[in-house]
């Protein structure tokens, strides 16, 4: 059953996005050979330019789309119409958030990827300064590797961020979406604590926090980031539970 349903929602993620997909490739590939043709037909710079504006725009665009689409699915299919059969199958409802969260981890992981390849592609991401950069800097490579993962793990956690609020929201049956909002903001407030918890951590281990210089910044921010990331890991595992027992115990389908 398993193997079924994580089929069936990537043909449906493949579907929404294969247009949008190959639109993306196909705009950075007429970038691409206008600029190659520009060097010699200096009349073509100006469609250069043009294409390059409209190949991020589609890039961006897909990137953003598929955000939207897998928060849109897990809404449609799991607390409108479509939840009916979606929690009519014969699973347990953390069964059913793991195939959720994985095919949209998934999905965007590879979205995400050939969006930053074109983004490389078209030279928006300056790859040879940041060689440069890691060359001149032996420190630049791990924190760029830490910030990237940070990145990273942040968009997947908020992924089962937005799943744990909308359930929360929607487990009421008026106010739904001010009950979203609201939990968002105890989001938000709890972001701040452990900032302030993590801060103060860092300054037990290091006192000296606030006095870097350019010779040791790495050395002293590095416990800051590896917490940091601890506490993104922290709040998905928090917002997978919190979802599955609203979808265990508390499952308010809406109609319409």
């Amino acid at each position: 059953m398993m193997k079924k349903l994580f089929k069936w929602e990537f043909i449906f993620y493949i579907k929404e996005l294969k247009f949008l997909l190959i639109g993306s490739i196909l705009l950075s590939l007429v970038y691409i050979g206008l600029n190659e043709l520009s060097l010699s037909y200096a009349v073509l710079s100006f469609f250069s330019g043009t294409a390059y504006v409209i190949s991020i725009i589609g890039v961006l665009s897909l990137i953003l789309f598929t955000y939207f689409l897998i928060l849109q699915r897990y809404y449609k299919t799991m607390l409108k119409d479509e939840g009916y059969f979606t929690h009519s199958l014969p699973l347990k409802k953390y069964q059913i958030l793991i195939y959720k969260m994985v095919t949209a981890f998934t999905v965007w992981l590879v979205v995400l990827s050939v969006g930053v390849l074109l983004l490389i592609w078209i030279k928006l991401i300056p790859m040879d300064m940041i060689k440069q950069m890691i060359e001149a800097d032996a420190t630049m490579l791990p924190m760029l590797s830490i910030t990237v993962a940070s990145f990273v793990l942040t968009s997947l956690v908020m992924i089962l961020v937005f799943y744990s609020a909308l359930s929360f929201g929607f487990s009421f049956n008026k106010s739904e979406w001010l009950y979203v909002f609201l939990y968002f903001i105890g989001y938000y407030v709890l972001n701040q604590i452990l900032s302030v918890i993590n801060l103060g951590i860092n300054l037990i281990i290091n006192p000296g926090f606030f006095e870097l210089d350019e010779s040791n910044i790495f050395q002293s921010i590095t416990p800051l980031l590896v917490i940091q990331l601890i506490f993104i890991l922290a709040i998905g595992v928090a917002s997978f539970i919190i979802t599955n027992k609203i979808m265990t115990n508390k499952l308010n389908l809406k109609n319409g």
